[in-house]
Order: C-alpha cells, then structure tokens, then sequence
C-alpha cells in the first residue's frame, strides 16, 4: 500500500513541474520582451565641450524620446525616472541650466546645447545625465549616461578691421567705410553667441 502510494506521488509530482515552467515561462516572458524594446546606445552619448555650449552626439538601437538636463558642479547620477522628470521641467528649475526631450528616429544625432536662460559659462564644470526611452514600449529606458565635463575657456578675439580707402578722417562731409571681417567659427574669432558690439566714434 505504501510503495503504491509514493508511486502515486512520484506521478502526480511530474504532472506538476510542467504546469511550474509554464508558469514561470509567463512571469519571465513580459520582463524579457520589455527588456527586448528598451533603446540601447549603438555609439556615443558622447559630448565635445565648447566655451559656451556643449554638443552632444549619440546613434540609437530604436526611436526613442531621450531626455537630458544639465546642472553645474559634479552632481549624483539620477534614476532614469528622475532624468526623464527634470527634463521636462520648465526653466528656471533648482540649478538646472538646460533640459530637453529629444525625437530620436534613426542614424547618427547631434545637437549643440546652450543654457536655457543664459549661455553654460566658460571654463565651468557641468553634469549632463542622459536617458532614451522607447516610443513603441514606454518605461523601457536605455542604461543611464551620467557624465561632468568642463567648457573651454574664452578664445582671444581676433577681427580683421580697417579703412578701404586711404582718407581716414571722415568729418566735415568725407566718408570712409570701415570693415569688420569676423572668422565665422567661433572658436577662431571669440566673438561668440551673446557677444555685444560697442563703437566709441569719441567727439
């Protein structure tokens, strides 16, 4: 009686683990196709600082909506939850100087990112966090890019000026006309976004 019985057990306890891996199978196949939709960076975020902005570069696996801020000082990696939050933030928010919600849709994205409110000061150390998010899968977020970097210090001005005529005194009636070639890159001339011009003709 008693060996029928364990046989009996024995039987019942196959007919159970089935229903177990088929239970399992579906708590493990929701989290797998999640994980399966959520963006993952094919290159970048990667960043080249300028003196008054930086650009960020970054190729996705999906069309996501990234989400980005950046705040001065080296500050604490966020959860990608809180990045989306602070991105979408309207300005002024705490420190936060830039902040956006990007469409990604294929191939390679840049961007150049100047403060919100003012220019990113020159010279200075930021934190910029970085998170993708799936379009199709929302809540499905790409690993979390948190990276400080410094802008580059002011370049020296450097403007071409001068007369095109010989006749420099331009009173009682003579005219002159006076040019201002400015290299177009910044990073050449130092006249960059936000710079004011000033001509003191004196007396």
């Amino acid at each position: 009686m008693t060996l029928s019985l364990n046989v009996k057990n024995k039987s019942d306890q196959r007919k159970q683990i089935p229903k177990v891996y088929i239970l399992l199978a579906f708590l493990i196949f929701p989290f797998a196709q999640t994980l399966a939709q959520a963006p993952v960076w094919n290159s970048g975020p990667s960043l080249t600082p300028q003196p008054i902005s930086v650009r960020l570069d970054f190729n996705l696996s999906r069309p996501s909506y990234v989400y980005y801020y950046v705040i001065p000082n080296n500050y604490a990696c966020q959860t990608a939850t809180v990045i989306k939050d602070y991105a979408q933030r309207p300005l002024p928010y705490g420190a936060i100087v830039a902040n956006d919600r990007l469409t990604y849709a294929s191939g390679n994205y840049s961007i150049q990112i100047y403060g919100e409110l003012t220019n990113l000061s020159a010279n200075t150390l930021y934190t910029i966090q970085i998170v993708a998010e799936s379009q199709s899968s929302p809540g499905s977020f790409s690993t979390v890019s948190c990276q400080t970097f410094r802008t580059l210090p002011c370049p020296k001005p450097d403007i071409l000026t001068g007369f095109t005529q010989t006749q420099i005194c331009v009173n009682k009636g003579a005219t002159a006309r006076f040019n201002v070639s400015v290299d177009p890159d910044p990073s050449v001339s130092g006249i960059l976004k936000g710079t004011t011009w000033f001509f003191d003709w004196g007396d």
